[in-house]
């Protein structure tokens, strides 16, 4: 059963030595002789429950965890994905109050670990379990509640995937520590508005510092590789749909590079995103009035006849 996982992305391994790098990560919540948070299993739901906070996170001894569902049954021989797999937690999010409401409990595993791979029991249709340490990936519950690389439910499926695989625990683990010591009583309407805030703010101040280790030089047949991807998804924006297929209208389409990095030009790297997106997500970017002004009015005839554009941006 294939389960290595080969790593970080290059964006998130970029993200993580900026944390050393900068001395981002101040010192840990420490308590003395308390060593309960750092990983074991949770036996019943009461145990679960206690590690409710009222910042919104997940907490064992006034330190930020994750959980996960330890017992995992696989169906087919094929090898195990991370897709296969349940998720990993790091707020105290609908799914895990929904299953609490419903009375239903799994075998869940609280943990600090920021390795990103996780210790998993999996059961096969012949009844052999097997503990195996493979890759998880996020809850997309949580990633709303902390807005995390700007997730949002109304995202393309293809979008919310990039933003799953390229989670990171161990940022994600840094933006909870400084959620959980900046929280007071008056963030308990709404803790999770404290957390996007601090995770957008501290993302952003990671993307502008130019030391992440990515290239910012397009490779040499950047030109060609941009037109064929644009082409292979038919001049189309991957965010908002519209179409820019006519001739005059084929430059207002650009190649994102998702996590930054100019010189990976592999496909699940690139998106193809009309100008007004594009500006959405690099704020950077200098767009002229007019070709803004001719991405609306595209999306604008576009959507009377009956094409379904996307309101994700503008």
């Amino acid at each position: 059963m294939a389960t290595d996982w080969p790593g970080a992305t290059k964006a998130t391994e970029a993200l993580a030595r900026m944390l050393d790098r900068f001395d981002l990560l101040p010192g840990r919540f420490e308590l003395a002789g308390d060593e309960s948070g750092k990983e074991a299993d949770i036996e019943n739901p009461d145990d679960l429950r206690e590690l409710f906070h009222e910042s919104g996170l997940l907490v064992s001894g006034g330190r930020p965890v994750l959980v996960y569902i330890r017992d995992h049954i696989v169906m087919t021989p094929d090898p195990l994905t991370p897709e296969a797999c349940r998720k990993v937690h790091f707020t105290a999010c609908q799914a895990l109050h929904r299953m609490d409401a419903a009375g239903r409990f799994e075998r869940y595993r609280r943990t600090m670990s920021e390795s990103n791979t996780y210790v998993i029991d999996v059961s096969s249709r012949r009844g052999v379990v097997s503990e195996v340490r493979t890759r998880l990936y996020p809850c997309q519950y949580c990633l709303g509640n902390a807005r995390y690389l700007g997730f949002s439910y109304t995202m393309s499926k293809q979008e919310k995937r990039r933003i799953v695989e390229a989670f990171d625990a161990r940022v994600i683990m840094e933006i909870l520590r400084r959620h959980l010591r900046r929280f007071s009583k008056r963030d308990v309407v709404d803790p999770y508005r404290r957390l996007a805030r601090i995770a957008r703010d501290m993302l952003e101040r990671m993307r502008n510092l130019r030391f992440a280790g990515l290239s910012t030089n397009y490779p040499k047949n950047w030109r060609p590789t941009s037109k064929n991807y644009r082409e292979a998804v038919m001049w189309i924006c991957e965010c908002c749909r519209v179409s820019l297929e006519e001739s005059e209208m084929k430059r207002l389409l650009h190649v994102h590079h998702v996590s930054g990095d100019k010189a990976n030009t592999s496909t699940s790297n690139l998106q193809a995103l009309c100008v007004l997106c594009h500006k959405a997500k690099d704020p950077h970017l200098g767009v002229p009035e007019g070709d803004r002004d001719s991405v609306r009015l595209a999306r604008r005839e576009q959507r009377r006849s009956g094409s379904r554009i996307r309101n994700c941006c503008d």
